[in-house]
């Protein structure tokens, strides 16, 4: 018989205690529609799932009964002026489905969706962070979309974490820290270290789920960058969805944030 999660009742995780909405596991869910990715599997423990539900929401600052991220208000001749009200930055977004990766302090590796339920990637699956030392990197929680790399690149077709955001790396919250530091943080820390690793035979990306990339911030009069040809065939390896304007020193903001802006080319 299946465990039911009733938002009226308490459960303990440790000392704390929590109530949430999420009722029950989907045990036909999957990480990506269909396929089958290997080396990446649904999590059917409830009790576990509510334990890291409840850790994705604690680091965000934010619900642990819901997917604890930010979403964006599409960009309209309504609200364009409140792009002048403060200095934003753009990143762009490819399509994809948006997960939470987690490592935890072991660095087992789970991923949330956003209906939040929990999968977990196979150790000789994992994806290799380590550090400019050599050290493995735990304690991560990076908000991103899984995508595939686009056709006219030599690795067409390979899946790829995509980081968008991040509110835990290395164990030190980045909530409090504006959007341009939190990608600063986690390239400084993961990204850059894990491509010279790859680079000089340090670690081999043979057998890993995915890949892992990240974006780039720029200034909201760059924008245009985003837009031209040029990016988004050549320089931008992924399909891109939208462009995300971002107050420069918003902090990481759970809900609807009706100060971050999404543009997209057909709206």
């Amino acid at each position: 018989m299946k465990k039911q999660w009733n938002r009226n009742s308490n459960r303990n995780v440790g000392n704390k205690q929590f109530s949430g909405q999420f009722l029950e596991i989907n045990p036909d869910a999957k990480f990506l529609d269909g396929e089958q990715v290997e080396g990446i599997h649904l999590v059917t423990d409830f009790d576990f799932v509510r334990q890291l539900q409840v850790r994705f929401g604690q680091c965000a600052n934010g619900p642990t009964d819901f997917f604890p991220a930010m979403w964006p208000v599409n960009l309209s001749t309504g609200n364009i002026s409140s792009l002048e009200s403060e200095p934003h930055v753009v990143t762009p977004k490819p399509y994809g489905t948006r997960y939470l990766l987690y490592v935890n302090p072991s660095g087992e590796m789970f991923l949330e969706n956003m209906t939040q339920h929990i999968f977990r990637i196979d150790d000789d699956h994992a994806i290799q962070m380590i550090s400019s030392d050599g050290q493995s990197i735990t304690d991560v929680i990076l908000d991103g979309v899984v995508t595939r790399v686009s056709e006219k690149h030599p690795d067409a077709g390979r899946l790829t974490f995509v980081i968008m955001d991040a509110t835990l790396c290395r164990g030190v919250g980045l909530t409090h820290m504006g959007i341009s530091q939190r990608i600063a943080f986690v390239k400084d820390a993961i990204v850059t270290p894990r491509l010279e690793a790859l680079k000089n035979g340090t670690i081999k990306s043979d057998g890993e789920a995915f890949n892992l990339d990240i974006v780039d911030c720029k200034e909201s009069y760059e924008a245009e960058k985003f837009l031209s040809e040029e990016f988004r065939d050549v320089l931008f390896k992924y399909p891109l969805l939208s462009i995300l304007f971002i107050p420069r020193d918003k902090r990481y903001t759970c809900g609807t944030c009706y100060d971050v802006f999404q543009w997209k080319e057909n709206d």
